[in-house]
């Protein structure tokens, strides 16, 4: 049996930096991101919002590559 751990930080940003999001859609936002990726073995720890960025840290298997989750969540 295999083992391992793996703990990324994510972060993207609205275009130009635009402060945009506002907490219901941060709530909309942190749903989809965890709904997503619930099938692929990917375990959101925490997200955040604020009005210009989004911050998701999770486990990511490495059998996945990080770049590839991170398109999905965009």
């Amino acid at each position: 049996m295999s083992y391992w751990v793996c703990y990324y930080h994510v972060v993207w940003a609205t275009r130009e930096r635009q402060p945009i999001l506002s907490t219901e859609e941060f709530h909309h936002v942190e749903t989809v991101v965890r709904a997503v990726l619930m099938d692929e073995r990917v375990v959101v720890h925490a997200a955040g919002c604020l009005p210009d960025h989004v911050h998701v840290v999770a486990s990511i298997p490495p059998a996945l590559a990080v770049a590839a989750v991170a398109k999905r969540w965009k």
